[in-house]
C-alpha cells in the first residue's frame, strides 16, 4: 500500500496552510492599520477567522493584546539590561576602589620604613655625629628591615630564605653544587638570593647552592 495521502486528505493539508498564511498576513496588515490610525475599522477574511475559531473582533482583541504583550516585553527587555550595566559599572568601581585602597594602604605602610632608614643616614651624614656608636647603628638598621619586612607580610608577601632545606625546583634556582658529607644530596647550603612569594605566587625564585654526594 502507498504510503502517499488520498488526494482529499492531501488537498485539505494544503488548504489549511494556505488558510494559515493568509490569517497571518491579515493579521499583519491589521496591526500595521491599527498602529497608523487607531480609529481605522479592520475586517478579516470570514473564512480565516472561522478557521481560527475566533470572531473578527476577538481576533481584533488577540492581535492588540499580542502587540501590549510584545510591548511590554520589550520595556522589561530594556530595564533588565540597564540594570545589568549598572550592576556592572558598580562592581567595576568597587573593584577599582578597593585596588586603590589597598595600593594606599601598602604605601602608607612603607612611609614609616622610609622615615627610619632617613634616620639612619641622618646619622651618618651629620658631621657632629661622627662618632656614632656603629653598634647602635646597626641595630636601628637591623629593627628598619624587620619593619620592613612585617610590612611586606602583612601584604602577602613572604620570603624565600631555605637554607639546609630541601631542593625544590619551584621555588628554588640552583647555581651550582658542591660536595658535602654533613647534608643529603639536593639540599640548599647556601642561600645567594632570597626569593619571595605574593600570595602564594612565586615572584622570584631563591638563588642556591646545592649539595651532592660526596665522592
Amino acid at each position: 500500500m502507498s504510503d502517499q495521502p488520498s488526494g482529499k486528505k492531501w488537498e485539505y493539508v494544503e488548504k489549511t496552510e494556505q488558510q494559515e498564511q493568509q490569517l497571518k498576513e491579515e493579521m499583519e496588515q491589521a496591526s500595521s492599520a491599527q498602529a497608523k490610525n487607531p480609529d481605522v475599522d479592520i475586517e478579516f477574511d470570514d473564512e480565516a477567522a472561522e478557521y481560527a475559531g475566533l470572531s473578527q473582533v476577538e481576533l481584533i482583541e488577540e492581535l492588540m493584546k499580542a502587540k501590549r504583550e510584545a510591548a511590554n516585553n520589550w520595556d522589561a527587555l530594556l530595564r533588565a539590561k540597564a540594570e545589568t550595566q549598572n550592576i556592572v559599572n558598580s562592581a567595576e568601581k568597587e573593584k577599582q576602589n578597593i585596588r586603590n585602597f589597598a595600593i594606599k594602604s601598602f604605601v602608607q605602610s612603607l612611609v614609616s620604613v622610609i622615615d627610619n632608614f632617613e634616620r639612619s643616614l641622618d646619622l651618618t651624614s651629620n658631621k657632629e655625629n661622627s662618632g656614632v656608636n656603629v653598634d647602635s647603628l646597626v641595630e636601628g638598621i637591623e629593627l628598619t628591615r624587620k619593619d620592613f619586612l612585617a610590612t611586606l607580610e602583612k601584604f602577602g608577601v613572604e620570603v624565600l630564605n631555605p637554607l639546609h632545606e630541601k631542593f625544590d625546583p619551584q621555588y628554588h634556582e640552583a647555581m651550582s653544587m658542591l660536595p658535602s658529607d654533613e647534608f643529603e644530596p639536593n639540599t640548599v647550603l647556601q642561600v645567594l638570593q632570597k626569593g619571595y612569594l605574593l600570595n602564594q605566587r612565586l615572584v622570584r625564585p631563591s638563588m642556591v647552592i646545592v649539595s651532592k654526594k660526596a665522592e
